[in-house]
Order: C-alpha cells, then structure tokens, then sequence
C-alpha cells in the first residue's frame, strides 16, 4: 500500500512567491534523477463570496511522471486577509482530514512518521501566510490529491472589490486543466463585474447574485486571477482601473460602465425601430418561418411609447406603414397579420430596401433609431456594386442610426454586413445553416430594446488624455457594460460622461498616487442632470 506523509508548515515567504498557486518541489536527492519536476495537472476551484467575504476551495492533482518514488515539499501562499477552514489528502483513494499542530510537534511527528511509514494528516502554524508541506512517498507515475480550504475578507478601495485566486508558480508552465466556479451574492445590486487578467464568464442569475466561471486546458501559469466588482450605488455606475508603469511614463486607465440590472421602465428610453427583412426565393421554407416569428417577438416587446415600421424586400420593396408609428394595440394587431402573410419569392434589392429604411428618419431627435436589417443572400436586384451600395446607404444615413445586420446562411457579402453595420456603431451577426434565426434575432433585440444611455462620451476637461479606443462609445443597454481605454500623460482627471441634449453623468473622482506610482482613483459620485451643451 502506498503510504503518503504530510505536514503543513506556515512560515516567511519571499515576496515573488507570495499568493502563488501550490507547487511541489523536490529536495537534494540522494542520486541523479531524470526529471524530477513536479507537476501540477488538475486544479478545481470552488469560489463562494458574500459581499466581502470568501470561502475558497482548491482541490489540486499532482503527478510524478518520472520512474522513481519521489519526496516533495508542497508550497501554497494564501493573502494576508485569509485563513485556513479545512485541508483534506487523499491517502489511497480515501479522504483524509488533517490536524492543525504547531512547528514542535510537527517536526518530531513528521520523522517517527518516516521512520514507522505511518499515514498522517499534518497542519503546522507559523505564521506569514505560507503552508509548507513534505510528502512522502510519490510513487513513480502516480498522482497525489490535496484539498485546501480558506477563508477571505477582500478589501475595498475606491469602491472596488478586488479578489485574487493564486494561479501564479515558478518553475511550471502550464497546468493541464483548471476549473474555477465563483458563486457572487451581496445584500445589495452588483454593479460592475470584470477580470483584467483572464477570459471569464459572467452569468447574472439575478440582481444580487452571478456566477463567474473559467475553464482551460494548459493554463499558463504566469498570472493570477483577479476579478474586480463593486455593488450599485446609481442608475448607471461607473468606475476607472488605473496603471503607471513609471514615473517619468504616460500612464494608462481603464474606464467601465454599466446600468444597474433593474433600471425603472420610466427611464428606458422611447425608442424607433426599422425592421428590414429579406423576402427573396432563398428565404423560403423554415428560414421565413423563423424571420417570422422573431419578427413577433420582437413586436411583442416594443413599449407602447416606442415607434416601429417593417420593410420586406425581394426583388421590390414593400412598406408595412409607409411611416414610423407608435406601437398601439392596433398597430401591433395589423402587424401580426402582415407578418403571418409574409411570402418568399424574387431576387434580393439590398441598395432599395436600405434606402427606404434611412429616408423614413432624416432628422435627430432624442429617439434611438435601430435599424435591423436580415438577409440570407448577395444583391441580385437593382444596385449590385458593393462599394455603390456602402456609398449610398453613407449619403443616406445619420449618425444617430444604428444598423445591426443578421447574415442567413454562407451566401452573404460579409464585407458588406459588416461595413454597414460598423460605419452605423451597429454590429453584424451570422447564422449558420442549421442555427436559429428567431433565437438570434430576439436576443439582440431584448438587449437594444432597452436602452439606458444613447450616445455617451466622455469628457476629460483639460486633461491630457490621448489614444482613447474606442474613439466613440456604444450605447448603453440594461444588462450590458461599456469600456473605454486611454492613455494619459498627467495625473488629473474630471472626466464627465453625458447624452448630448438630454441628460449628463457627471463622474467625481479623487485620485491618489502611491509609492508605486500607481493611481488610485476613488469615484466619490455621479450625478445626473441636464446637459448646458
């Protein structure tokens, strides 16, 4: 039977290895061994945070892919705000618990251990955030299992939450499978959720409660993770991530927006929408089935103060109004039945159709105009020139339009889709055969059907901000999140971010710069009011 030695050992831990992911290292051997390293395979953890407490548990897989048994000291450094709950080995396939002793004990216990090959499960505090355990033995080609536990109180700056999950070790590459699950509730909304360190995933299963989960294979081990979040204080909450390499350098920061996750339908936005769809011969069949019924979902969920018109296009175009109308119970009733005749025959006029679409608003007002625009094919009818089409739609639009185009199929001028759309701030979506049409189009339309915030921008003062990407920001959805990166030389900001003749964010911030020339920026309020532009 293999027999498996633990102590835990907390002691001073040098400061480029502090909150690094656990590694074992091998001691001096007693002969030359061939490819003593190590290795960390599999890594699950399991995140559970209350506001601004946590409880992590990381249970990791070691391996010894050489010939020969192997003895190793596991390292793992936990932050200075944590503490240790619980820590399991698995001896023979059984979970084992382990014992909390002190440096004395541990030591004396560790060699009768050796000498008598006795399991035990041993926990020595010393201090400074460091476990340091000696395992023995790791039979050649066999993997070992280890469970720790701890819990967490994470710090609040500027109004931020910053928590830190060790992924970080020297001497190893990658981890072949990592799995992390983040469990996120608060007494209050959460706000902004992001991780500048790694691809994430963000579920929101409620206002006060969303899931955070990263899975990958061959995980560099090179970084921690780090999330960031802060709770709803505000109708839109805003908040900036700051960085300066150096002293004598531009800096740079990173400024991120989004509404709260229940914003009151009072101050959703009355919107137009414009739907341009393809009834051409290609479109029969279960494709003009699906149009349709995305098309009623999407009638559905127009506010009664929100304006609509349908253009259907094959080789002519047809008008359902003739004119943008506000969408009453007769409006929609009539819509429904013009939907369920929508028939598919003739070619495809993509120059006509845009242009009815664009000539139906031809001035600015505080209404969003979203035109979404479906094809399943190449122009066939009436202009066919690409470069025409782009020009023309250009001399016909306004920058207050935006333009969100759905491409049907493998028969589809991507170039064109996706000019169109990104010259409107729009975007552009691709159905594969196969995929749903009705699926696709209903989750853009219940994202752009909710507007919080239409044309934002942000205002510097006289700051010395440059290479701001994007050069313009998108609109702001309920449940949707804006960022904008930029580069500033000098460290005073008064940014605001407003709606042109309609309302203003004003962002207060009080920045702080520490030893380590970083800025710290502390977001002291929005306030929300109207605009003097």
């Amino acid at each position: 039977m293999n027999r498996f030695i633990l102590s835990f050992l907390m002691q001073l831990f040098i400061a480029s290895l502090l909150f690094a992911q656990g590694r074992i290292i091998i001691p001096e051997p007693p002969r030359e061994l061939p490819n003593q390293q190590i290795e960390l395979r599999n890594v699950d953890a399991q995140i559970h945070i209350k506001e601004n407490v946590g409880t992590i548990t990381l249970e990791q897989t070691f391996a010894n892919p050489s010939r020969f048994r192997l003895e190793g000291e596991y390292l793992f450094a936990i932050p200075d705000e944590a503490n240790v709950n619980d820590f399991y080995l698995y001896i023979d396939g059984k979970k084992t618990k382990g014992r909390v002793l002190d440096a004395g004990q541990a030591d004396k216990i560790y060699t009768d251990i050796v000498r008598s090959m006795r399991d035990p499960a041993l926990l020595e505090f010393v201090g400074h955030g460091l476990f340091k355990a000696r395992i023995f033995p790791i039979e050649a080609n066999s993997e070992r299992k280890i469970e720790l536990s701890y819990n967490q109180v994470i710090r609040n700056d500027a109004d931020m939450y910053r928590f830190t999950l060790p992924i970080r070790q020297c001497g190893q590459g990658s981890i072949s499978q990592y799995h992390m699950k983040i469990e996120l509730k608060a007494d209050r909304e959460l706000a902004n959720i992001y991780s500048p360190s790694h691809q994430v995933q963000i579920n929101r299963k409620d206002a006060r409660h969303v899931t955070i989960t990263m899975e990958q294979n061959n995980i560099e081990s090179t970084k921690d993770l780090i999330i960031y979040y802060s709770l709803a204080e505000n109708e839109i909450n805003a908040n900036l991530f700051t960085f300066r390499p150096r002293t004598d350098k531009d800096g740079y920061f990173l400024f991120y927006a989004s509404p709260k996750y229940q914003i009151d339908q009072k101050k959703i936005i009355s919107k137009d929408f414009i739907f341009v769809i393809d009834v051409s011969g290609s479109m029969q069949g279960e494709k003009i089935e699906q149009a349709r019924e995305a098309l009623k979902f999407c009638i559905n969920g127009l506010n009664k103060e929100d304006r609509f018109e349908i253009i259907t296009f094959s080789s002519s175009v047809n008008n359902f109004q003739k004119a943008l109308k506000k969408a009453g119970q007769d409006e929609i009733e009539n819509a429904r039945y013009f939907i369920n005749n929508l028939d598919a025959n003739g070619g495809t006029n993509i120059n006509e159709a845009m242009l009815t679409a664009l000539r139906l608003k031809t001035e600015r007002n505080e209404r969003p105009t979203n035109i979404v625009f479906l094809t399943d094919g190449l122009p066939t009818e009436g202009e066919q020139d690409i470069n025409s089409i782009l020009a023309n739609i250009k001399n016909a639009g306004n920058d207050f339009i935006r333009i969100f185009s759905f491409g049907v199929g493998y028969d589809v001028n991507t170039f064109l889709l996706d000019k169109i759309s990104s010259d409107s701030h729009g975007s552009a979506n691709y159905v594969k055969p196969g995929e749903n049409i009705e699926r696709e189009i209903s989750t853009l339309f219940a994202k752009i059907s909710s507007p919080v915030l239409t044309d934002p921008q942000i205002d510097f003062a006289n700051a010395n901000v440059y290479d701001v990407y994007p050069q313009k920001l998108p609109d702001i959805f309920q449940g949707q999140s804006v960022i904008a990166l930029d580069v500033i030389g000098i460290p005073v900001i008064q940014p605001s971010c407003y709606q042109e003749n309609k309302e203003i964010l004003r962002v207060n911030l009080n920045i702080i710069w520490n030893s380590n020339g970083v800025i710290v920026i502390m977001i002291l309020s929005i306030i929300s009011g109207q605009t003097e532009r």
